[in-house]
């Protein structure tokens, strides 16, 4: 028996026909079935029974494929382990709103103290797209998403993220406009007023359409031409302040940052209902953490970081 046939079948199983799993593969579906044959007539029994609905594994097959997944990955890491090289790059990326928050500082002392070891940090309108389970080129991604999102990006990571805090998105009003008075805001309650976001016009088409840096509710209510960007965040804040017909949305807690809502010239008020709760997550794979001192030193001190601003609220 070969690895490759283990991966073979690991793959099938998790495919709806032959076809596909070939596709995935990138080899012959003819190949492909000729292999698992093969496979079964060593084993003395059959692994799938075949349909014209497609596959299904049999009562062995669905046995032995949790020990074939762990063969295969055990396979894999000990490549990785003998590719391994020289830690030599880290990727980080995060969303906009959280580009000014909890990174800038550490990763000056972290490139003060390994001058050798550059830091790609970059601000993202999807930050959960680049969520890589690479070992030899690992990446951190600090994001807020929802409970569906959360499950899905679990996923691809391969390990669950680290929570640093559950919250909300809420909207940053200026504390002149009664809204500020509210308890909680209705969607209908914003849908006159402009929007301002972080960044360019350009960036609109890559909004999410769920999920953290914007909720698709608020970007149904809010018309394309009441969607101001003005570039940087801090751009935000201040128009929100200084202008009543304007708005922005942003993450609590972690909006405690912000000197003008601590000061109160910018309120945050709850919209009705938890339809836009989120959790701050980071995002890296614990199997590169492992692997790599360097990167496991950079994600405790994001962890840390965020532990003295919770601290200090």
């Amino acid at each position: 028996m070969k690895i490759e046939v283990l991966q073979y079948f690991t793959v099938l199983a998790e495919s709806r026909s032959i076809s596909e799993a070939a596709q995935k593969l990138y080899i012959a579906q003819p190949s492909l079935t000729k292999s698992l044959q093969m496979f079964e007539e060593e084993l003395g029994f059959r692994l799938f029974e075949r349909s014209r609905g497609g596959i299904t594994l049999t009562p062995e097959g669905k046995k032995i494929l949790p020990q074939a997944k762990k063969m295969v990955e055990y396979y894999e890491s000990w490549l990785e382990l003998g590719h391994q090289n020289t830690l030599s790059l880290i990727d980080i990326f995060v969303g906009r709103s959280f580009a000014d928050f909890l990174l800038p500082h550490i990763l000056v002392e972290f490139s003060q103290k390994y001058p050798d070891l550059p830091v790609n940090y970059v601000i993202s309108v999807k930050p959960g797209e680049h969520i890589s389970r690479s070992i030899q080129k690992p990446s951190i991604a600090l994001l807020s998403c929802n409970d569906q999102e959360l499950q899905v990006y679990t996923k691809v990571q391969g390990n669950p993220p680290v929570i640093l805090t559950r919250g909300e998105s809420r909207c940053l009003v200026s504390s002149t406009n009664a809204l500020s008075r509210k308890p909680f805001l209705e969607m209908q309650d914003v849908e006159d007023m402009f929007l301002v976001l972080p960044g360019t016009r350009m960036d609109a088409s890559n909004i999410p359409s769920v999920g953290s840096d914007i909720s698709a509710e608020i970007l149904c209510t809010i018309r394309p031409d009441r969607r101001i960007f003005i570039g940087a965040l801090s751009n935000v804040i201040s128009q929100a302040a200084e202008n009543p017909q304007t708005f922005a949305l942003s993450f609590s807690p972690t909006l405690r940052r912000y000197e003008r809502v601590r000061n109160g010239e910018l309120t945050a008020v709850p919209f009705k209902g938890h339809t836009l709760e989120t959790s701050l997550c980071l995002f890296y794979s614990k199997k590169a953490a492992r692997q790599h001192p360097q990167m496991m030193e950079l994600i405790s001190a994001i962890r840390r970081s965020y532990k003295q601003f919770e601290d200090g609220l």
